[in-house]
């Protein structure tokens, strides 16, 4: 017994100095040419990691003529006026920084003959090259690969996956409730995204912080025995997926789709969610399959873990709002 409280010590002590909360709002790089000069606008969560920086990636002969920084309630954003030597169309766009903070990046690109272009970024891809147009297929396919992107980067998603897993046990009910998860998710993207919803992203973190926290005191208590407080865990995760789904609309909805790319646009993004969601499921089942022996050990130290770096997260947000 001195042994595993030795080992549940250690993951309360360790676990938040191995992992660093970062931005859940997306980066927004918004770009439009008028005339012979270029307008661009970096906008980002005023929640930055530690040492983390964003900065635009301009095109080859650009050259900056202005820059004005300005702060919003809950948003930086830089804005600059460029004069270029040529056309955006063929020139390489992004921005630096998204690898160490790990966040996504949404692109949307104005041409001077009003043509709209626009793209999704992550770590593993922070640049892409200005089409002369843009297919619905190969816009769908960057959201679907943003989705499974936005999932996979972020912590705070994964490990609401493995709180999942390890509270209600049963694969099937675990599907059921990352189905109703993402439904959360995807309805409050688009109650965002259509205006209909107006919450600060600061205050959406500080919410994703609090269900995560709240998780991870359940399956503690199922751990110990104790009855779990959740008895519609459906409905709960419907509404735990209402509060995530607001971290990455507020910069989402700039983008600017409209009618039937909108709704292309949010289900592929959350088909890439839901891909990434039974990865992260079939991973955590088969790990826990291969240490069934030490289960009863490995599930509180998942647990307080997950604890540890919620409430990690909730004190550094809320010390934003």
């Amino acid at each position: 017994m001195t042994g595993r409280r030795g080992i549940l010590l250690a993951a309360l002590l360790l676990m938040p100095g191995l992992v660093r909360a970062h931005p859940l709002a997306p980066v927004g790089l918004f770009v439009r040419e008028r005339g012979d000069a270029v307008e661009l606008r970096l906008k980002r969560s005023r929640v930055m990691p530690p040492g983390a920086s964003f900065a635009a990636r301009l095109p080859p002969g650009c050259h900056v003529l202005e820059t004005r920084v300005r702060m919003e309630r809950t948003y930086a954003v830089e804005e600059q006026r460029l004069r270029c030597d040529r056309s955006l169309v063929g020139a390489p766009l992004g921005v630096d920084g998204l690898s160490e903070a790990g966040v996504d990046a949404v692109v949307r690109v104005e041409l001077r003959d009003g043509r709209v272009l626009r793209a999704l970024l992550a770590e593993s891809r922070d640049s892409f090259v200005v089409p002369p147009r843009m297919g619905v297929g190969a816009l769908l396919v960057s959201f679907v690969r943003s989705g499974l992107q936005h999932l996979l980067a972020g912590l705070d998603h994964v490990l609401l996956v493995v709180g999942l897993v390890l509270l209600l046990g049963e694969p099937r009910r675990v599907l059921w409730a990352l189905t109703a998860f993402t439904l959360g998710h995807g309805l409050s993207m688009c109650g965002a995204v259509l205006g209909w919803l107006a919450i600060p992203a600061s205050v959406a973190e500080v919410g994703i912080a609090a269900t995560l926290l709240w998780l991870a005191w359940e399956v503690a208590r199922r751990h110990l025995d104790e009855p779990v407080g959740i008895r519609r865990p459906y409905a709960a995760a419907l509404a735990v997926g209402l509060v995530h789904g607001l971290g990455f609309a507020t910069v989402f909805s700039d983008v600017g789709l409209r009618g039937s790319e909108l709704w292309k646009g949010l289900g592929a993004f959350h088909l890439g969610i839901e891909v990434g969601q039974l990865a992260v499921v079939a991973a955590t089942l088969l790990l826990l399959h291969l240490g069934r022996r030490q289960r009863a050990l490995l599930e509180p130290v998942a647990a307080y873990g997950i604890g540890a770096v919620a409430t990690l997260w909730l004190l550094e947000r809320l010390l934003v709002l």
